[in-house]
């Protein structure tokens, strides 16, 4: 039985970068899932959450280069649910970095980000621009 809970990239786009993105976004939430019964500062709960930090702020960053620079406009619902991720994420680092270990939470939270950014949003946005530029959702 495969016990992955993110299984696929959602759409293939014509922007290389954001189906890695997506691929290291789904990894990082399988990877959280197989790990989240150890203790909050154990190795690979630590690499996960270096690993989301830089996914939150590097990689959304350049997303939004990304698609700024193929002619999509970020609306501003899209600019604000990045930004809340951002700070989830730093959040929940300073919580780790205190003893707290919410790691389901943060489970809970980046599979629904999965549902509703990475399917919901992302997806409405290039279904609105997609087909002017060469992107198609699944």
């Amino acid at each position: 039985m495969n016990d992955s809970l993110i299984r696929s990239v959602p759409c293939s786009l014509n922007a290389p970068l954001l189906n890695a993105d997506r691929r290291l976004l789904a990894g990082l939430i399988n990877r959280l899932h197989h790990s989240q019964d150890l203790a909050v500062g154990s190795e690979a709960i630590t690499d996960i959450l270096g690993e989301l930090t830089a996914y939150a702020f590097e990689t959304l960053s350049r997303e939004e280069q990304v698609l700024a620079a193929i002619g999509v406009a970020m609306s501003t619902r899209h600019a604000r649910e990045h930004l809340r991720f951002q700070e989830y994420i730093a959040n929940h680092c300073l919580q780790a970095a205190l003893g707290v270990n919410a790691t389901k939470e943060l489970l809970h939270f980046l599979i629904a980000w999965w549902h509703d950014h990475i399917l919901g949003t992302d997806l409405a946005d290039i279904r609105t621009h997609g087909p002017n530029l060469g992107l198609s959702p699944p």
